[in-house]
């Protein structure tokens, strides 16, 4: 999987900077950006083992990103982005056959999930693919993030011994503090000061977008 990240980061790179019309971000450009994702990884991680579960219902608060770039040249862009979001999975879960007969084999249980990332990240904009309106871009970012997993139930105590830290499908491991993103987007120029931006790939959500002010460079 890195190698094809790297792999794909080298052709971006190659093809990004090749000459072409004028562009919407350039050598001093200063981007600030708020937005809002879809489709997480716990989504994904929790849609495997449904099945398994009733009653289910599943509460998104983000994840939402604020974020800040200054352009180092044409295509080169140096910013840091932050992240945050939480989910709240509730669920009744059945354990009928790991019980006696004088308890109820479904239990009410409830999972949430919060986190938060701070990330350097580096941008290279498309130079062969703009236009006075459109910025394609790819980016990575490495930094800090902190994931916290908390589930509860009232299912019997010698069933459930610890309701402690709780790791969830095994997709995020909450004790790797480390950070990373890797994604594809496009900014759209509304006006000389105010863009709209889709991005996805390998970050906290699958998809995002939101709103981009755009103080222009040289």
């Amino acid at each position: 999987m890195k190698r094809r990240i790297v792999f794909i980061w080298v052709l971006l790179f190659a093809s990004f900077t090749q000459h072409g019309s004028a562009q919407v971000f350039s050598k001093g450009t200063v981007c600030f950006s708020a937005g809002y994702g879809l489709v997480t990884m716990i989504n994904v991680d929790h849609s495997l083992v449904e099945d398994k579960y009733t009653n289910v219902k599943s509460i998104d608060y983000g994840p939402v990103y604020a974020k800040a770039e200054v352009g180092l040249s044409k295509h080169i862009g140096l910013g840091v982005n932050f992240a945050y979001g939480v989910h709240t999975w509730q669920y009744n879960e059945k354990l009928r056959e790991l019980l006696t007969p004088q308890q109820s084999g479904v239990f009410q249980s409830r999972e949430r999930r919060e986190t938060y990332s701070i990330l350097a990240r580096l941008n290279i904009h498309s130079v062969l693919l703009a236009t006075q309106r459109v910025d394609p871009y790819a980016g990575i970012g490495v930094g800090y993030r902190y994931v916290s997993f908390t589930k509860t139930s009232n299912a019997p105590e010698d069933y459930h011994p610890d309701y402690g830290t709780y790791y969830g499908g095994g997709l995020i491991n909450p004790d790797v503090r480390v950070g990373f993103e890797f994604t594809m987007g496009v900014k759209y120029l509304i006006t000389p000061y105010i863009a709209a931006y889709a991005e996805g790939f390998i970050t906290k959500s699958l998809l995002q977008g939101g709103i981009v002010f755009n103080l222009p460079g040289k």
